[in-house]
């Protein structure tokens, strides 16, 4: 990074991406000039933690975050000065709602800025056509320092990278159907182009591009700064009454709930189906209030020490509530802390903090497990998945930090057998098991994407 300006940086949650930008930047002299960072909203306060951490205290850091239109609109204005060690933090939202403002107006449009930072750049821009793309590429255009960092980028084909290497070199990099026909597998499928794997014979070429434009972190960098992560699947059955109602829903996409004909569980697609399904074998109670909660929930509980210190992941933003009252009841503890979106910043910090000091229970949503540390924690359960692997990377990545107290940490995935989501499980574990092969150490990247097993 600190040979290459306008670069991208690519490591597992955890491994001390911010730490290493900073150092980056500071040893650019990009600090000459203000500094302004994009993220998503759980990253603006490690930012603001991690910026005086590592670079000591003369730095003035302005969050331009849970703040009206008329204060942000002052502090962009107070960035045209121009003044050194002035960092500006915001996440992804306000930075596109904020363009005209952050870009400036007149002959010097975007001049005053030094440097750019765009921190899990996948939640803004791994969509090429995406507004967010568009304006940071428009923000940078003449700006001779920006990184992009991700602990999410790679993905199963070279294409998940394009909008990354565009950002570093626009001219290289300007058609992406050139690129994807260059290196990526692609067949005519039934809505069109589908891209189905790395091209084997373009392989070698990837990877000497990967390395000239990409820091990426492999594994056995961070091996000894990080705990050693373990990912099991935790077997579970269903109560009666969560089998019962999951057969009717599977064979005949309605339900009765206890013989009620007027308490009916209805499906509309099968579509709907699906969520329905993964909802009732997340939480029952979730679907209706007079249900359960399932055997996974009962399954965790009994495994759960006198005082637990574990988070709870769940794909489904209403378990979070259900799930966090009812362990507050069965465990007889008021130290569970819930954490999905649009909480805010300063309640964020003020959750986590709680949430050490006590040793007490976390339940996320899964989408908002991500850019926040918990140490402290050992054991991360997940009450169902996302399909997305990369934010199930992000939630494992909570607790595997190189500031961790624990040796090793574990991910349990509670896993029904015979139904929707054991095949999801599966799919899951050997996506995210390539996608650590790919990060395991650099000589393992080109027989990862090849898709051959490394010794």
């Amino acid at each position: 990074m600190a040979l290459r300006k306008a670069t991208g940086l690519i490591a597992r949650p955890g491994a001390g991406k911010t730490r290493m930008i900073l150092g980056a930047l500071d040893d650019q002299n990009s600090t000459d000039s203000p500094i302004i960072i994009n993220c998503s909203g759980p990253a603006v306060a490690t930012w603001e933690k991690e910026i005086p951490k590592w670079l000591g205290s003369g730095h003035h850091i302005h969050i331009v975050s849970g703040l009206k239109p008329a204060e942000r609109a002052k502090l962009w204005d107070h960035a045209r000065t121009g003044e050194a060690n002035n960092w500006f933090v915001t996440n992804y939202s306000i930075f596109l709602r904020d363009f005209d403002l952050i870009y400036g107006i007149g002959h010097k449009k975007a001049q005053h800025w030094g440097a750019n930072v765009n921190d899990e750049y996948h939640k803004a821009f791994r969509r090429r056509k995406s507004q967010t793309f568009a304006k940071i590429k428009r923000l940078t255009q003449f700006m001779e320092t920006h990184i992009s960092a991700s602990g999410s980028s790679m993905g199963r084909d070279p294409s998940t990278l394009f909008t990354l290497l565009q950002m570093c070199d626009r001219r290289a990099f300007s058609s992406y159907w050139q690129f994807v026909n260059t290196f990526c597998l692609v067949i005519d499928g039934y809505a069109g182009k589908q891209i189905v794997g790395a091209k084997p014979s373009a392989i070698p070429q990837f990877k000497a591009i990967i390395d000239k434009y990409l820091a990426y972190i492999p594994d056995a960098v961070t091996a000894d700064e990080q705990p050693e992560g373990v990912r099991r699947a935790f077997d579970v059955k269903m109560t009666p009454k969560q089998a019962n109602i999951y057969n009717q829903l599977a064979s005949e996409m309605y339900a009765v709930i206890d013989g009620d004909e007027t308490n009916v569980i209805m499906t509309g697609s099968k579509m709907d189906l699906a969520i329905k399904l993964r909802k009732l074998l997340c939480c029952p109670r979730i679907l209706d209030p007079s249900l359960e909660m399932g055997g996974g929930y009962d399954a965790i509980v009994d495994t759960l020490d006198v005082q637990p210190h574990i988070i709870i992941c769940v794909p489904f933003r209403d378990a979070c509530d259900v799930v966090a009252a009812q362990l507050k009841i069965d465990l007889k503890t008021e130290d569970v802390f819930i954490i999905k979106g649009q909480i805010g910043n300063d309640e964020l910090k003020k959750r986590l903090s709680a949430f050490r000091h006590t040793k007490g229970i976390i339940v996320t949503t899964i989408a908002a497990a991500e850019s926040w540390d918990a140490e402290t924690c050992e054991t991360t359960f997940f009450l169902g998945y996302d399909q997305n692997t990369g934010q199930l990377q992000q939630a494992e990545g909570r607790t595997q930090r190189a500031i961790s107290t624990h040796p090793y940490i574990q991910w349990k995935y509670v896993k029904y057998a015979q139904t929707i989501d054991e095949a999801t499980l599966l799919d899951i574990d050997k996506t995210l098991t390539h996608i650590a092969s790919v990060m395991s150490r650099t000589d393992r990247f080109i027989n990862a994407l090849k898709g051959v097993p490394n010794e």
